[in-house]
């Protein structure tokens, strides 16, 4: 059953009620006490305080107790019931040419106590938010990340600030993965690939890090082995890890690709090309050294591989993960941003902009830099900073990683620098960074702050 705006779900007007006879009622006294408390000023005249104390003193005479009862489901308005002792009424009848002094201060109160239970039910749905935004965050493994993340190679001629001789040219800058995998990922197969990680956060168990089927997927059949062999960099000692397994099918991938809306006939022939090409291309498969113990181990296999399968009459598939996707995960690792897929096209079609190619790289190569140890400013808040063109000993700076000689090539810079724009917008929106900012360094070079938002107090 969907929930109409501005409705209280079922659940959490269970949670209201309790806090009614848990909190409030046995607090009822106590609230009209403090309430009148609030109405007392030390600028009231003395009219208006013997007129505050008379109607405090006659509200007491007339009140035993104070239960809160629900008024309307469909919103979020409460109405307290207030409980007169036998006497109340003859108590308050000397009193009547008050007019409609007491019901009106009675009804004030039954706002007072209306407007604390929409705080609690604020209070409540932001936690349920932010509980929400924590399960739909996706982890990857740091092992992993390290080794389809590109690390520049140092450019053929570094001639620093200096002008370039007639007929001398610096070759283009070339990247490999920080272990010397040589993956380059399009960007668009980075996001299909991310997508491939979404889906098994959703179909794992993600609660409970000491689980045995901690983000290894939904599928354990015994006609699958679960393990993969990897082999020790130097002894050739072999050690079997687990694999993350989950089932789906070729449509649910484009449609989490398209942020779960209904993919075209040639988006989803694109994705399952895609897919293919990621398997069967060894140029896009990396290489990844991890450690087991104090091992030192080596892996060189695709990203995922797929295996088709018929359930019944559907036709799905299994995904079978490259296993450091969740090695050491329960320790090592860093999250994505929630609902990230989907997240980044809302954000496009509210900003109007097509978002950069280059994003998904971008994304995960901040986020890593906000997991280390970073200065803070003097709000406290953790910064990151870095050359755009070249940083302090000369190498290429945070552009080059991203593409920008290919825009040096094409002589067409300033179309990197609205993407790079974008891309900040982008990081903004995604919460993964509070503050961008660049400036000139005292060594002629520009560089850039990533500002993060600062760790909020448990």
């Amino acid at each position: 059953m969907t929930t109409k705006k501005g409705e209280i779900k079922a659940k959490e007007l269970k949670v209201l009620r309790k806090y009614i006879t848990e909190v409030m009622e046995p607090e009822g006294l106590n609230d009209f006490k403090y309430y009148f408390g609030t109405l007392r000023h030390p600028e009231l005249s003395q009219a208006l305080q013997d007129k505050h104390d008379k109607l405090y003193n006659l509200a007491m005479m007339c009140i035993q107790s104070i239960r809160y009862e629900e008024h309307d489901a469909q919103g979020i308005t409460y109405f307290a019931k207030i409980e007169c002792n036998e006497a109340g009424e003859e108590a308050l009848r000397p009193h009547l040419n008050d007019g409609n002094t007491i019901p009106t201060v009675l009804h004030l109160l039954r706002i007072n106590l209306a407007n604390r239970l929409r705080y609690e039910l604020v209070k409540n749905r932001e936690a349920d938010k932010r509980h929400e935004q924590r399960r739909n965050q996706v982890r990857v493994s740091n092992a992993f990340v390290t080794s389809v993340s590109p690390k520049p190679i140092s450019s053929v001629l570094n001639l620093g600030d200096q002008e370039l001789p007639d007929g001398v040219t610096i070759e283009p800058l070339q990247y490999k993965n920080r272990l010397g995998g040589d993956i380059q990922l399009t960007g668009y197969q980075h996001e299909l690939f991310i997508v491939l990680l979404e889906l098994n956060h959703k179909k794992s168990e993600t609660q409970d890090a000491n689980a045995p089927g901690y983000y290894l997927g939904n599928y354990h059949d015994q006609s699958i082995d679960p393990y993969e062999e990897v082999k020790h960099n130097t002894t050739n000692k072999i050690q079997r890890i687990l694999t993350p397994h989950f089932t789906t099918t070729y449509n649910e991938i484009a449609t989490q690709l398209n942020g779960g809306k209904k993919p075209s006939q040639g988006e989803k022939e694109k994705v399952t090309d895609t897919l293919w090409d990621l398997i069967e291309n060894a140029e896009l498969w990396p290489t990844i050294n991890f450690k087991i113990g104090k091992d030192k181990y080596k892996l060189n296999k695709p990203l995922f591989e797929i295996i088709e399968h018929e359930n019944g009459t559907q036709k799905d598939i299994i995904i079978r993960l490259n296993p450091v996707v969740s090695h050491d995960i329960n320790k090592h690792y860093f999250e994505l941003p929630p609902n990230f897929t989907a997240r980044k096209i809302e954000i496009g079609q509210q900003l109007k902009k097509q978002r950069p190619d280059f994003l998904p790289l971008l994304v995960i190569y901040i986020l890593e830099m906000k997991s280390n140890d970073n200065k803070k400013d003097d709000q406290g808040r953790p910064y990151w900073e870095t050359g755009l063109i070249r940083i302090k000993n000369g190498d290429p700076g945070i552009f080059y990683r991203f593409g920008f000689s290919r825009y040096e090539e094409q002589r067409n810079q300033k179309r990197f620098l609205e993407r790079w724009t974008t891309a900040i917008q982008f990081l903004k929106e995604l919460e993964i960074i509070e503050e961008y900012s660049e400036r000139v360094t005292d060594w002629g070079q520009k560089i850039a702050r990533f500002t993060f938002k600062a760790k909020q107090k448990k």
